[in-house]
């Protein structure tokens, strides 16, 4: 099941000053088919399957978790996603299974990347759980400066994604 995000939203400061800070939003119109950006940026089209920045991975998460066997290495997941100023295709390629060592030990994941498409786009990384349902245990965030964000999961408990 796709989940339709009805909006997201970002806060953001200037690089400047943390004095200056300012909410944007994307907002998802469903009944119109339109997604439309607080920032004043052209709208788009909503396409079937649409998703923000964040609720992309967890969509992903439910596709894998899903139909495996569809989704092997080489194949590829392609999603409109949606951040402050525009909504353009993603296109995902699923990766060989790695083992991580996460806080409840080794856990064997799927790799999903996506790759920069324009001069300042970030390269996505993604891991996912195949012993937890799929669910996501590691994100990886680059710029094109080199500059990035990696994070894993480190709890001791289950991971349970809710249907």
């Amino acid at each position: 099941m796709i989940r339709r995000p009805p909006r997201s939203t970002q806060r953001r400061s200037s690089a400047a000053s943390d004095v200056y800070k300012r909410h944007v939003a994307t907002h998802f119109n469903h009944e119109l088919g339109k997604i439309t950006f607080s920032t004043n940026a052209p709208e788009a089209p909503l396409l079937v399957g649409a998703q923000d920045r964040l609720s992309v991975i967890l969509q992903l998460a439910g596709l894998l978790a899903a139909d495996p066997a569809r989704y092997s290495t080489g194949s590829t997941v392609t999603m409109q996603v949606a951040n402050d100023k525009l909504a353009e295709p993603w296109v995902f390629v699923v990766e060989n299974l790695e083992t991580l060592n996460l806080g409840q030990g080794q856990s064997i994941a799927r790799k999903v990347t996506r790759n920069p498409r324009h001069e300042f786009d970030q390269k996505v990384e993604l891991w996912f759980s195949t012993e937890n349902n799929y669910a996501p245990v590691r994100f990886r965030f680059t710029e094109t400066n080199g500059d990035f964000v990696d994070a894993v999961l480190k709890s001791d408990r289950k991971i349970m994604l809710v249907p």
